[in-house]
C-alpha cells in the first residue's frame, strides 16, 4: 500500500469483517493462509476504491511534486511536462475532453460516463480512443522536443 496509515486502515477493516463473520469461519483449515489471502484482497479491494475517487484540483496537476532531490533545472522540466500536458487536455474537443476527465480525473467508467452524457458506451469508446491516439501523438512530440 505504500503507506503505513493506509495499511493499518486495511488490517483494521479486516479484523473488523472477520470478527463479524467469525461464526462462519470454523471451516477455514489455515488460518496464516486466510490471513494472507484476505489482506491481499482488502488491499485490491482499497486500491481499486482509491483509484476510482474523485481527484481534487490540486491533484489534477498529474501528481507531480518536485521533490528536495531534484535540481531546478529538473524541477522546471517538470513543470513544463505538467504545463504541456495541460494544454494538450485543454485542446481536445468539447465532448472529448469531458468523456477524459470523467474517465482519468473523477474516476467514472464508461458506463457512468454514458449515462451522465446521455450518449452510448461505444461513443464513449470511440471518444477515449481517440482522445488518448491524440494525447500519445502530442507527447511524443513533447518527448522529441526534449531529447533531441
Amino acid at each position: 500500500m505504500r503507506d503505513q496509515n493506509r495499511s493499518e486502515d486495511v488490517v483494521q477493516d479486516l479484523f473488523v469483517d472477520i470478527w463479524n463473520k467469525r461464526q462462519n469461519l470454523t471451516h477455514v483449515e489455515s488460518i496464516p493462509a486466510y490471513l494472507k489471502r484476505s489482506t491481499q484482497f482488502k488491499c485490491y479491494d482499497q486500491l481499486r476504491k482509491d483509484k476510482r475517487s474523485p481527484i481534487s484540483d490540486s491533484e489534477i496537476q498529474l501528481n507531480v511534486k518536485p521533490s528536495d532531490s531534484l535540481s531546478i533545472e529538473e524541477e522546471i522540466i517538470s513543470q513544463e511536462k505538467v504545463k504541456h500536458i495541460n494544454q494538450v487536455i485543454n485542446t481536445l474537443p468539447n465532448k472529448g475532453r469531458a468523456v477524459f476527465l470523467m474517465s482519468r480525473f473523477d474516476g467514472m467508467s464508461y458506463r457512468e460516463i454514458a449515462e451522465t452524457l446521455d450518449v452510448s458506451m461505444k461513443t464513449v469508446e470511440y471518444h477515449m480512443m481517440q482522445n488518448l491516439k491524440y494525447l500519445r501523438n502530442a507527447l511524443f512530440s513533447l518527448l522529441t522536443i526534449l531529447f533531441f
